[in-house]
């Protein structure tokens, strides 16, 4: 049975960044209405060309990541036991070998991965902020597999500060983004994307989507807060939620949405968003 609760809000969620010194303008997106949700039963739904999902609901609110929030300070550092795993070309990091790299401290640029098709990544927030009004703050263009976990116990924020996209309504989002600087989310990946951990995770995303993968976007566990002018959380094929607290934000657009209605080659389904446990805040302007 799905429930809803509306009720007036009057929220700013600027790209704000505490900490570390930036340049960035800070962009304000109001929110007036609020739908609060929790999903608790495994539903999913056939999403066709708009991606609009079906679940099972009910009014209680998600906790939100910026009860979380601490300063981040600190150069930017990585840590892994991949040898000559990355590269640094001015303030862009390109990840060409995976395995597990632990990112800290603040960063105004943006992270690239670019590995093998057969290869997986994880890349560990452990105190880290991520932010660039260039490119897409996190942009994978080859992999498997991409994991972006928030440590346990750690506050994170991922801030694209791009000027906003002048298609964030294109129906066209599903085309593969030719480089980080058109990439159409905050966190946007040309892989399978799994979002997790024990901490928390804020994501602002002024350009357009606010996490998007071209294939699976899955999330586990973590405190996740999405602010986004278009749609808040994308998976092209399909969106899975099996656990956390998730607050998701969209001024335009969808806080779930699926594009693809086809069928894979393995016989699966796309365009379905499922959701087996945690519990989903949804706000957005109407």
């Amino acid at each position: 049975m799905r429930k809803y609760r509306f009720l007036p809000l009057a929220m700013a969620a600027g790209l704000i960044v505490a900490g570390c010194a930036t340049d960035t303008d800070n962009t304000t997106v109001t929110t007036t209405v609020v739908s609060e949700t929790t999903a608790g039963s495994d539903t999913s739904d056939n999403n066709a060309s708009h991606g609009s999902s079906s679940q099972t609901e009910s009014a209680i609110s998600a906790s939100d990541a910026e009860d979380s929030r601490v300063e981040i300070t600190g150069d930017f550092t990585v840590e892994s036991e991949v040898t000559d795993g990355y590269s640094v070309s001015g303030s862009t990091y390109t990840f060409t070998k995976g395995g597990e790299y632990v990112l800290s401290g603040c960063l105004y640029g943006n992270i690239v991965v670019e590995i093998a098709e057969d290869e997986e990544i994880e890349l560990k927030l452990n105190g880290a902020l991520i932010s660039s009004s260039d490119a897409a703050p996190i942009y994978v263009i080859s992999a498997d597999k991409v994991s972006v976990v928030a440590a346990d116990g750690t506050f994170n924020e991922v801030v694209d500060a791009r000027a906003t996209a002048d298609n964030t309504d294109s129906e066209d989002e599903t085309e593969t983004a030719t480089d980080a600087t058109n990439a159409g989310a905050a966190i946007y990946a040309d892989a399978d994307l799994k979002i997790k951990g024990q901490g928390a995770l804020v994501v602002k995303a002024n350009y357009n989507n606010g996490i998007q993968s071209k294939d699976d976007l899955e999330l586990k566990n973590l405190t996740l807060k999405v602010v986004a002018v278009n749609n808040a959380l994308k998976g092209n094929d399909s969106v899975t939620v099996e656990s956390g607290e998730y607050t998701v934000v969209s001024s335009a657009g969808d806080g779930i949405k699926t594009s693809n209605s086809d069928v894979s080659s393995k016989g699966n389904q796309r365009g379905v968003v499922t959701i087996s446990g945690g519990n989903i805040d949804r706000k957005s302007v109407v």
